[in-house]
């Protein structure tokens, strides 16, 4: 199995940055595990990593940049692809889900019944007036799992065809969902209380396997938690 993350920075990379922090994570629980960094061709090498694949890409349309990238790497085995905001806590029960599925898919379980900020981050997004985040977006892309490298195939190949704010943000959610409903592979589907639970949402008698640290305000607790756990 590999650990796949996509980080590019135009600042030096600092002992304790998000990407250095969740990769000491991962070493803590999997030492010997081979961890690619997907970049760009100036981002610094971030500590611990096995190897390094760098791709074009345009920083404006991040989403695509990322899916594109990880179709590029083209990885025929195991492999799961995580966000830089996430610390691993415990090693992860998915040998079972990797066989009994071609990829899984982190299905969304807080904030379902929320509307859709239609003008987030000066986007419009007008044409989802009313519906919900579940509804359009069901699963989030920070953490996922493929046998191959042809899922990313596929959600690059719907993602490439849409507007430039969707190539900017939310569009990998999309082509996500898209490529799940249209049954190209064998889905298995993991909780996001489990696999990328918000620290708000962490219940203390039954802590998950990986917590997600999405948001700025919630930065300064990555750290916090991560001198806790010992990194």
């Amino acid at each position: 199995m590999i650990f796949v993350f996509f980080h590019i920075s135009t600042v030096p990379e600092a002992e304790n940055s998000q990407p250095a922090l969740m990769v000491r994570s991962i070493r803590k629980y999997y030492p010997k595990v081979d961890i690619v960094q997907v970049t760009d061709g100036d981002t610094q090498v971030v500590s611990g990593v096995s190897d390094v694949f760098r791709a074009k890409g345009n920083q404006e349309e991040i989403m695509s940049f990322r899916t594109n990238a990880f179709s590029e790497l083209r990885l025929k085995e195991n492999a799961i692809y995580l966000d830089t905001d996430m610390l691993i806590l415990k090693k992860l029960k998915i040998e079972k889900i990797f066989k009994e599925g071609e990829v899984f898919l982190l299905k969304r379980d807080f904030n379902n019944d929320q509307f859709i900020n239609t003008s987030f981050g000066g986007m419009d997004l007008s044409y989802l007036e009313g519906k919900t985040v579940g509804e359009v977006w069901p699963y989030i892309g920070c953490f996922v799992g493929a046998t191959s490298y042809e899922f990313w195939s596929y959600c690059s190949d719907y993602l490439n065809k849409l507007d430039k704010q969707s190539k900017r943000w939310f569009g990998d959610q999309e082509a996500i969902r898209e490529v799940a409903k249209n049954n190209y592979f064998k889905i298995t589907e993991v909780s996001e209380k489990e696999f990328a639970c918000p620290p708000k949402f962490i219940k203390k008698d039954k802590p998950p396997s990986i917590i997600h640290f999405k948001g700025p305000q919630n930065k300064s607790l990555m750290l916090s938690i991560a001198k806790q756990i010992g990194l």
